[in-house]
C-alpha cells in the first residue's frame, strides 16, 4: 500500500516538472497515462520497494534543480542535496544517478554565475556525504563491513557479454526499452525542451540515464527492463 502511494507521488512530481517545461494543463491527463501504463511503475509498485522511491525521489530531485537553478537558495540546493542523498539509502547503485547530476547542476551554476559554487555544492554536498556516511553504518552493523552488501563478489554479481546485454536492454521485445517507446520518443523530445531551459539539468539526466543503463548491462540480473 505505501509503495502506491510512493508511485503515485512520483508520478506526480514528473507530472510537475512537466508542467514546468511547458506542458500544457490539458495534456496532464495523458502524461499521467504514459507514465502509469508504458513504464514498469505500475509492476513495481506491487513487486519492489526500492524503485518507486527511486522514481520519486529522482522526479524531486529534477525539479528542486530546476528551481534552484532559477532562484539559488541555502534551503534549495540542501533540498535537492538531500533527494539524491536518500536515493543511496534506498539502493547503492543509484550512485551513478547521484554523481552526474549533482556535477552537472552544480556546474551549470558555476557557469551561470561565473564563479565556483562553494556555498551551492557544500549545501548540496552535505546531505549526500551524510547519506552515504549513515548508509555504511548501516552496512557495518548488517555485514560487519561498511562496504559489504549482499551482493557479495563471490555471488557472481557481473555478467559476461555487456554490450550483448546491453543491446538486449534497448531493442528486445521483451525487456527492451523499445517495449517502453511512447515514453522513450517523449523523453527525448522533453529532453530538448529542457535543455532549452536549463542544459545543465538536462545534460546531468542524460548521463545519469545511460550510465544506469549501461550499469544494467553489465550485472549478470540486469535484465529487468529497469528503466523507471
Amino acid at each position: 500500500l505505501a509503495n502506491g502511494v510512493v508511485t503515485g507521488l512520483g508520478i506526480a512530481l514528473w507530472s510537475l516538472v512537466a508542467l514546468r517545461l511547458g506542458l500544457r494543463r490539458r495534456s496532464l491527463p495523458g502524461l499521467v497515462a504514459l507514465l502509469a501504463l508504458t513504464t514498469p511503475v505500475l509492476f513495481y509498485a506491487v513487486s519492489m520497494w526500492r524503485d518507486p522511491g527511486l522514481l520519486t525521489l529522482l522526479g524531486a530531485a529534477t525539479l528542486l534543480a530546476l528551481r534552484a537553478r532559477e532562484r539559488p537558495t541555502t534551503g534549495r540546493w540542501a533540498a535537492f542535496g538531500a533527494s539524491l542523498g536518500l536515493m543511496f539509502l534506498f539502493k547503492e547503485a543509484a550512485a551513478v544517478l547521484i554523481a552526474p547530476l549533482w556535477i552537472a547542476v552544480l556546474s551549470g551554476e558555476g557557469l551561470r554565475e561565473r564563479r565556483l559554487p562553494f556555498r551551492a555544492a557544500l549545501a548540496a554536498g552535505l546531505p549526500i556525504l551524510a547519506a552515504i556516511g549513515i548508509h555504511m553504518a548501516i552496512l557495518g552493523l548488517r555485514f560487519g563491513d561498511p562496504l559489504g552488501t549482499c551482493y557479495a563478489p563471490e555471488r557472481g554479481l557481473l555478467g559476461d557479454r555487456p554490450l550483448a546485454r546491453l543491446g538486449r536492454l534497448v531493442v528486445s521485445p521483451d525487456v527492451g526499452l523499445m517495449l517502453y517507446a511512447p515514453l522513450v520518443a517523449l523523453g527525448a523530445l522533453a529532453a530538448g525542451l529542457l535543455a532549452r531551459r536549463d542544459r545543465a539539468v538536462a545534460i546531468g539526466l542524460i548521463v545519469a540515464s545511460t550510465l544506469f543503463a549501461g550499469m544494467h548491462a553489465l550485472v549478470a540480473n540486469g535484465e529487468g527492463g529497469r528503466f523507471v
